[in-house]
């Protein structure tokens, strides 16, 4: 199993004298721009950060993860920013090699010319190769990190990355270029040489995870799916509701009664569903709302008593048993919880099992 954040603990970087490290968990600051996109600050955190450091006169380092093999912290695409007075957006998947890359990031911006674009790493001890590094890390793979300092010449793709433009995003020897349009393929390195292209579609259709009924369980799963490169939407007709997700930057609230909301909900391998409504009987009705429709994830927040009961319910009222079978119920994976905040990890880990294919 790769591993992406866990082959080492994550270091603080300190900054060159004269600038003070700023940790890099701090909330992302919004940009205007990204305000009418429903995207979360896990998408678009990097660019909106890169953007406005250059905006603001400066410059600041793009590191992207452009390949990895074997068993290796930060999977292709992972993306981060480094500011030069050390504060940072995004995760090139911890460990030794993102503590590195840090402070070569530091380092460039604090020099005159250009930087080593391209750095190898070895997660293998003793293995060696030309132009490959030893990362001191044993998880047995290796990464490609690729190394960028943004100035006003990618501002233009810095935009439309930030806007949530769909698009492909390509970074080469001559800087950062975004080209519109729709691109299936996935991110993909090319070297020869000494000539090297790295390209990633963007802003194209994200998962999106609708939340039926917006509690307190419902805005902690919220915050916690904020983390990840995911749209999230909660259902609710309550307007308390709506002012607290208001709160929650990139999260969309339909007030819709739950039965009207979930029955609006598209299908498609893309739509995930979590039905956590303030009672049993709206509960059931979301649910038969959208039990009939193709989902990537469709679940329900309750005890195993519960699901006994929706389940001879929906045989009742005549529901195919293949699809019953596809209710996740009770929601989340088995880890005990029991507050809200609890819960909604749980339901999170079973989301994120699902999308990697381990659920």
């Amino acid at each position: 199993m790769q591993t992406r954040l866990g082959c080492a603990t994550l270091y603080r970087v300190r900054a060159p004298p004269g600038r003070s490290a700023t940790n890099r968990a701090a909330p992302a600051p919004r940009h205007p721009m990204s305000s009418t996109a429903p995207l979360t600050d896990a998408e678009t955190a990097v660019p909106v950060f890169l953007g406005d450091r250059v905006r603001a006169g400066e410059r600041a380092a793009l590191l992207i993860v452009a390949a990895e093999e074997g068993s290796s912290p930060g999977a292709t695409g992972f993306r981060m920013a480094v500011a030069a007075d050390g504060a940072q957006r995004g995760t090139i998947g911890g460990g030794a090699v993102e503590h590195r890359m840090t402070r070569e990031a530091l380092d460039a911006l604090a020099a005159d010319g250009a930087p080593r674009a391209v750095w190898r790493f070895t997660h293998r001890p003793g293995e060696a190769a030309p132009d490959v590094l030893p990362s001191g890390m044993i998880c047995g793979g290796g990464q490609t990190v690729l190394l960028r300092l943004c100035d006003a010449a990618d501002l233009p793709a810095l935009e439309a990355w930030a806007r949530g433009d769909a698009g492909r995003l390509t970074l080469d020897a001559r800087g950062l270029h975004f080209t519109p349009g729709s691109f299936p393929e996935g991110p993909r390195f090319e070297a020869s040489g000494g000539a090297w292209r790295y390209t990633e579609p963007v802003g194209q259709s994200f998962d999106t995870v609708h939340i039926v009924g917006g509690g307190h369980v419902g805005q902690a799963l919220a915050r916690q799916l904020l983390l990840l490169p995911l749209r999230v939407e909660i259902v609710d007709p309550r307007p308390d509701v709506a002012a607290d997700v208001a709160a929650l930057p990139g999260v969309r609230c339909r007030a819709l009664s739950y039965v009207a909301g979930a029955a609006e909900i598209p299908e498609g391998e893309r739509h995930f569903v979590a039905i956590m409504t303030p009672g049993h009987a709206a509960d059931y009705e979301a649910l038969r709302a959208v039990v009939g429709k193709r989902l990537r994830y469709l679940a329900v927040l309750g005890s195993r008593g519960k699901a006994q009961a929706f389940r001879e319910r929906l045989r009742a009222d005549g529901v195919p048993e293949e699809q019953i079978r596809r209710v996740r119920i009770p929601a989340g994976v088995a880890i005990g919880s029991r507050t809200p905040a609890e819960i909604a990890v749980s339901i999170a880990a079973e989301i994120i099992a699902v999308r990697r294919g381990a659920a």
